[in-house]
């Protein structure tokens, strides 16, 4: 009887799944097809193929767009189109610390983002001691590195 218990909850469960994936892949496909009705000139999309640009024209009859891509006019059917595109946000490395948390101005001790000279003659002795640390370091410079100088003279 145990047997025939766990075959018949087996077979239940197995159909629960068939199901339920049945559900989410009907749901995703509707949202598509909205999405794609949806399309208006102005909107700014990516493509399957990574084409990002602006809609300029949208022909339902045919199920046709016409994308502006940085001047360049280009035509797709409108399966084409995968999503809608965020520019996604960008933090420079200069705007976070070592552990990834964000700098604010009154930490860095900047008034503005423009750096001033100073910071460039700071940057520089920086760069300065560290060219001179490799060079007295165990034998002086490479050989490859000696080579690529005389190949330069």
């Amino acid at each position: 009887m145990t047997s025939a218990s766990s075959t018949l909850f087996l077979i239940i469960f197995l159909a629960g799944l068939i199901a339920l994936t049945w559900l989410s892949s009907r749901k995703s496909k509707k949202q598509v097809r909205d999405f794609r009705s949806s399309l208006r000139p102005g909107t700014l999309v990516v493509t399957v193929g990574g084409v990002i640009g602006t809609i300029v024209s949208v022909d339902k009859k045919y199920e046709e767009i016409v994308i502006d891509s940085e001047g360049t006019l280009m035509r797709f059917t409108t399966g084409a189109v995968n999503k809608e595109y965020v520019r996604p946000a960008f933090i420079d490395d200069d705007e976070v610390d070592e552990r990834g948390n964000p700098i604010n101005d009154e930490v860095k001790g900047k008034s503005s983002p423009v750096a001033s000279k100073d910071d460039s003659k700071i940057d520089q002795k920086a760069f300065d001691s560290d060219v001179s640390l490799e060079e007295g370091s165990e034998g002086g410079m490479s050989e490859g590195s000696d080579a690529s100088e005389k190949a330069h003279d």
